[in-house]
């Protein structure tokens, strides 16, 4: 851990904040604090799911799509219905839930998940 924009980051955070930044062009220096807020709440949402305290370095690249999802980075998630003559767009629901956002990346969790003791 180290200390970077006034918070204690771990590795897999900073990692996760940058690939972010990269990959949407659109965010500001002052979106940062937001970016990591959500990262952590969707890092700890992983882990409570697959009962571990450290991410695994495979689920990195789903850590950044949620945090995408979840913030709303990733519309073509929630296309529902495309219209090419005269162009209509209808989007759905942006603000999942976080439980339903979870389970729709159950494919790629299931295979980390530890049973509780």
């Amino acid at each position: 851990m180290h200390k970077k924009w006034g918070v204690f980051l771990e590795k897999i955070e900073e990692k996760a904040l940058n690939e972010i930044l990269e990959r949407n062009d659109t965010l500001k220096p002052e979106d940062t604090r937001r970016i990591l807020a959500s990262v952590s709440q969707v890092k700890r949402k992983i882990l409570n799911y697959i009962h571990q305290e450290e991410l695994p370095e495979e689920l990195y690249y789903v850590l950044v799509a949620m945090t995408e999802d979840v913030m709303g980075f990733r519309t073509d998630r929630f296309i529902s219905r495309i219209h090419v003559g005269d162009t209509v767009t209808e989007f759905s629901q942006k603000n999942e839930d976080m439980e339903k956002l979870l389970f729709s990346y159950e494919k790629e969790l299931n295979p980390f998940r530890k049973f509780k003791r």
